[in-house]
C-alpha cells in the first residue's frame, strides 16, 4: 500500500458504513420488491474492513447491480454510481433549509443522522464539506491510521450529485411540492454524491477520505445541480420527462463545456446534457432507442427514448435507492 499523501487539501472521517439490504427482491426475475425507504445494514467498525471494488460495497445491493438496472444503465456506466456518500454539512445545510422552510412542510423534518439519505458511506468533514466545496472528478484516498504509519486502502473520484428519488420525501417531511426536501437537495447536490472506485481495497469506520486531485475545480456539485435541476419545472418532473433546453438554467458554452466534461456520470447528468444538446444519445436513451435505430437513426431514436422514459418513468423514479 502506497503512504498518504503529502498534497491532501480536504480531509472527511468516515463515521458511518453501511450495507444495502440483499433480501428486499430487487434481483428476482419478477422483479417485485419488498416496500422498504432506505433499507441499510450499519457495519460496525469491530466486523473489521468491508472490501470495496469497481462496483461498491461487498455484500450490497444497490440499483446500478440489479437486474432492473440493465433496463437504464449500460454495462460500461455501471461502475459510475459505486458508492453513495453523504456528508454532515450536507445535513447541516438540509435541516436549515427545512428551518427556514418549516411553514411550507408537510412535517417537521427529523433530527439527521448518519444513514438518513439512504447513503452508503457517511462522512464528516467539518461545515466546508459539502456540495458547494466538492467538484465533479474530485479524488480521494482512503487512508487508515495514524501518520507516519497510515496507509492508503482505497482510492475514489466523485462522478456525479445524487439525483433523489421520492423516498427522500417520504422519509424526510411529506412535501412532495418544489419546497420538499426531494426538490430542494436536487437543486443543491446536497443529497449526497456518487463515487467511482478507482482504486479497490477496503473501507472501515474511522478511515479518512483526502482529497488527492482535482481536475475540475469549477464544476462544484452545487452548480452542476443548479445548473441542470434549479429551474421549478425541470426539478419537479425529471423522473417523467427528460430536461428541456429552456429549463437549462446556464449558458450555450456551459452546456457544452459541462456535457465535455469526461469524469461526469452518464445516468442522469451526461445523458441528459447530450439530449440537450442534441447529441447522439447515451445512457437509457442509447438503450431506450435501440430498437429504433434500424428504422430511423438515431435522431428518430432519441425521439422513441424520451417517449420510452415518460411511459416507463414512474417505475425508472420508484426504483432508485430505496
Amino acid at each position: 500500500m502506497r503512504t498518504r499523501s503529502k498534497h491532501a487539501t480536504m480531509e472527511a472521517k468516515v463515521t458511518a458504513v453501511f450495507q444495502r439490504r440483499t433480501d428486499l427482491g430487487d434481483d428476482t426475475e419478477n422483479h417485485k420488491k419488498n416496500p422498504t425507504t432506505f433499507g441499510r445494514i450499519r457495519v460496525l467498525p469491530e466486523t473489521g474492513p468491508l472490501r470495496v471494488d469497481r462496483m461498491g460495497l461487498s455484500g450490497s445491493m444497490e440499483f446500478h447491480r440489479t437486474l432492473r438496472s440493465k433496463k437504464f444503465i449500460p454495462d460500461e456506466d455501471d461502475d459510475e454510481r459505486s458508492v453513495l456518500v453523504q456528508t454532515t454539512a450536507n445535513c447541516e445545510k438540509i435541516a436549515a433549509y427545512a428551518h427556514e422552510n418549516r411553514r411550507r412542510l408537510q412535517q417537521a423534518l427529523g433530527v439527521l443522522s448518519a444513514g438518513s439519505f439512504g447513503e452508503n458511506l457517511h462522512v464528516d468533514g467539518g461545515p466546508d464539506f459539502h456540495a458547494g466545496n466538492l467538484c465533479v472528478g474530485d479524488e480521494f484516498e482512503v487512508v487508515r491510521g495514524v501518520h507516519p504509519d497510515s496507509t492508503v486502502v482505497a482510492r475514489f473520484q466523485i462522478t456525479s450529485p445524487r439525483r433523489p428519488c421520492s423516498n427522500v420525501d417520504v422519509k424526510h417531511t411529506g412535501t412532495y411540492t418544489a419546497h420538499g426536501i426531494r426538490a430542494f437537495t436536487a437543486r443543491t447536490g446536497y443529497a449526497g454524491m456518487f463515487v467511482r472506485v478507482l482504486e479497490p481495497g477496503t473501507i472501515l469506520e474511522g478511515d479518512a477520505m483526502r482529497l488527492v486531485a482535482r481536475p475540475h475545480k469549477e464544476w462544484t456539485l452545487l452548480r452542476v445541480s443548479q445548473l441542470l435541476y434549479g429551474d421549478h419545472t425541470a426539478v419537479m418532473r425529471y423522473a417523467m420527462h427528460p430536461v428541456r433546453r429552456e429549463e437549462w438554467q446556464g449558458s450555450q458554452d456551459e452546456l457544452e463545456a459541462l456535457a465535455d466534461v469526461p469524469t461526469l456520470a452518464v445516468c442522469e447528468y451526461k445523458d441528459e446534457l447530450f439530449q440537450l444538446l442534441g447529441r447522439p444519445p447515451i445512457g437509457r436513451y442509447k438503450m431506450q432507442s435501440s430498437a429504433a435505430e434500424g428504422t430511423g437513426g438515431w435522431r428518430v431514436g432519441t425521439v422513441a427514448a424520451i417517449t420510452a422514459v415518460g411511459i416507463g418513468a414512474v417505475a425508472y423514479a420508484a426504483l432508485h435507492y430505496s
